[in-house]
């Protein structure tokens, strides 16, 4: 039987995108590329194809023997190489891989997932930082990067340390209110998880600045209360219930909460 045209496998795989078949679209560009094996494009549709299925293994297999057979130039698709290590968990190898790709704001975040896993939190930070003054401020992007900002900042306080917070922090955190307002951010967002490590740091850069400002024990409970409650919350979607329970009943047998806070806190007790 004779194989198909270029042209023809081109529109077996178009007509799979279009169904949203991925699994099709892959399957067609292997056998396109079996029959017209000088043909790059094939081998690069199946990799992309791969990687949207979530199967980075595979993936970076088909790349690697196309690089091998010559059919791709040894840095060709260094992004997609970069990605499918990063996926697998080899940090170390998605960073190198990421060097021979061109600087822009899709390499600048991968960079920042890779530091970020690697526990790079600073590293992470600076090219989060420095991705927000490239996006518009009311724009989806700007609320994602606002968001990954926040996770990261909330796992660089956990590893500072609770009792370095306060003062060798300074340059790493910003107000306990912004932290609070990001972490609000994280939880409505589903982020939980990264909502209750800012909430914690939160309410402890809290305490630090208010004792340093000279606020009494009572109104420093009082502002804290509100981070606490909050935190109880985010606690409470992980499923840690016992540990929400007892800041709840806390909380409520202080006299620290205004009418508004010890309201919510009444409603998101746990039974």
């Amino acid at each position: 039987m004779a194989s198909l045209t270029i042209e023809a496998y081109c529109a077996a795989i178009r007509d799979a995108i279009a169904g949203n078949d991925l699994a099709l679209a892959a399957q067609q560009a292997r056998v396109g590329l079996e029959n017209h094996p000088k043909e790059p494009e094939f081998a690069k549709i199946e990799i992309v194809a791969l990687i949207k299925m979530e199967k980075p293994a595979q993936a970076l297999d088909v790349l690697e023997r196309a690089r091998g057979a010559r059919l791709l130039a040894p840095k060709a698709m260094s992004y997609e190489a970069a990605y499918c290590h990063f996926a697998l968990e080899n940090y170390a190898k998605a960073e190198d891989a990421l060097k021979s790709v061109e600087a822009g704001p899709a390499a600048d975040r991968l960079a920042a997932q890779i530091a970020y896993k690697s526990n790079r939190f600073e590293t992470c930070i600076e090219i989060y930082e420095r991705l927000l003054t490239s996006v518009a401020a009311a724009s989806p992007e700007h609320d994602e990067i606002l968001l990954n900002l926040a996770a990261a900042k909330a796992a660089a306080a956990q590893v500072a340390g609770r009792k370095q917070i306060g003062a060798a922090a300074d340059a790493l955190i910003e107000s306990y209110e912004l932290m609070f307002n990001q972490a609000t951010e994280l939880l409505a967002y589903g982020q939980a998880k990264e909502a209750a490590k800012l909430l914690e740091a939160a309410a402890v850069r809290a305490e630090a600045v208010l004792t340093e400002d000279n606020w009494t024990a009572e109104d420093i409970q009082s502002e804290v209360s509100t981070i606490d409650a909050q935190r109880a919350v985010a606690l409470q979607c992980l499923g840690k219930i016992s540990d929400a329970r007892a800041i709840y009943a806390r909380l409520l047998s202080g006299k620290s909460l205004d009418r508004a806070t010890r309201g919510a806190v009444c409603r998101y007790t746990v039974n």
